[in-house]
């Protein structure tokens, strides 16, 4: 009978070992669901408040950042410029491609041979190499120049 007892004082501990640990795991998963919720909770307060403005900074730095807009704004304005003048002195140019042309290379240093370009200026303008400026403007420069004697 003492080795019945004993097995079940054994039994009875190891229930109670079991109901504690159950008991702290379950407590564990409630604190781990609270936090969650908390955490939801703030996330969507978050959410519904309208956006608001950045903090106010002291004068000093407002004034700092306001200066650098401007020399960053004077900078991009200077930029516009000369990009507006470098477009103009381009269209005024003889050799120009009309705004609506959009023809490949080729085609390009072909009409500017016929206007009378150099080898220098259809490579450099049409993106060909030495020879093949060279060619366009033997082939297509030598017509208009026949055209023009021939007539």
């Amino acid at each position: 009978m003492m080795n019945t007892s004993i097995l079940i004082q054994g039994a009875g501990l190891y229930v109670y070992a079991l109901l504690a640990a159950n008991t702290l795991v379950l407590y564990g998963g409630l604190l781990a669901i609270l936090r969650l919720k908390a955490l939801c909770d703030r996330q969507e307060t978050l959410l519904e408040r309208p956006q608001s403005r950045p903090p106010v900074t002291s004068g000093v730095r407002s004034a700092e950042i306001e200066r650098t807009y401007s020399q960053s704004l004077l900078r991009i304005e200077k930029q516009l410029l000369d990009l507006r003048n470098d477009v103009a002195a381009q269209a005024d140019s003889p050799l120009a491609t009309p705004p609506g042309d959009r023809c490949l290379p080729l085609d390009n240093a072909v009409r500017m041979a016929k206007n009378g370009a150099t080898a220098d200026e259809l490579a450099r303008s049409c993106g060909l190499n030495a020879g093949e400026a060279q060619l366009v403007r033997t082939i297509h420069g030598m017509q208009c120049a026949d055209a023009g004697s021939g007539e």
